[in-house]
């Protein structure tokens, strides 16, 4: 499309300086991408958005601006009317919003610019509380606290007996199970038999552990079984200096190195 001169107008002027935004007509195709758009999505509303007053265009538009540069208070936009139509394609781009989309073209029928080529990067986290339903925050493996990544929990797992020790202390079939459950790996193998602590000698749990009476046996501390021996569980957390996490499995419970 080629650009005439704008005449002096404020908002024309304004336009020039973020970049003549006005000659963006609509959100480009992607290779491959047939061009399929609707009339009113090729129309420009002439209204500015974005910036630092955080312009808002009306709710049948969307705020345009070039790939990589996401509306904000450095960066202006202009209001385009979202496109009605879209064509079948798969060349994913990631939102200004977050948002992974098929194409470009779904990107701005939604109402958003693309921040970049590709799929959405997923979002960090450090408990699964960060994630959304039906995700888990998944770490590698040996790691049961720090940062990770929100990552879908598996719906069908192999019925194959490949044992891991879950962050959990538990011992599941596979790690494909272990991540249905959005729990982490600790380490393969089944998990070590659960450390006793408390009885007669008073054995403490290590790290930040917690001593609880164990339900697996038939003394009871509440029912006059002062010295019975109980299991150790992490049900604290502690802030780690830099270069740690904190490992929350019950045989650890502590601040470790990072690996």
């Amino acid at each position: 499309m080629i650009c005439d001169t704008p005449p002096r107008s404020g908002w024309l002027l304004l336009m020039v300086a973020v970049g003549w935004l006005g000659c963006m007509t609509g959100p480009a195709p992607e290779e491959g991408e047939p061009a399929v758009q609707t009339s009113e999505a090729l129309s420009v509303s002439a209204a500015i958005c974005g910036g630092p007053r955080d312009l808002q265009c009306r709710k049948t538009a969307y705020c345009q601006t070039p790939v990589g540069r996401c509306a904000g208070p450095k960066q202006f936009g202009i209001c385009h009317a979202r496109p009605q139509i879209c064509p079948d394609v798969f060349n994913p781009v990631c939102g200004c919003d977050g948002q992974t989309y098929a194409n470009t073209c779904q990107a701005a029928r939604a109402g958003t610019s693309v921040a970049h080529t590709g799929a959405c990067a997923p979002p960090a986290c450090t408990s699964n509380a960060d994630c959304a339903a039906g995700n888990f925050c998944q770490q590698p493996v040996g790691q049961c606290g720090g940062t990770g990544t929100c990552t879908a929990e598996p719906q069908i797992c192999p019925d194959i007996f490949d044992p891991v020790c879950g962050c959990d202390g538990r011992t599941y079939p596979n790690s494909c199970n272990a991540s249905a459950a959005g729990v982490n790996v600790a380490s393969t193998g089944q998990c070590p038999a659960q450390q006793t602590c408390g009885g007669i000698a008073g054995i403490p749990c290590p790290g930040a552990g917690r001593c609880v009476d164990d339900p697996n046996d038939s003394c009871d501390p509440n029912n006059g079984g002062a010295d019975c021996g109980g299991i150790c569980v992490c049900i604290e957390t502690q802030l780690c200096v830099v270069g740690s996490h904190f490992d929350s499995s019950p045989q650890v419970c502590a601040c470790v190195p990072d690996a």
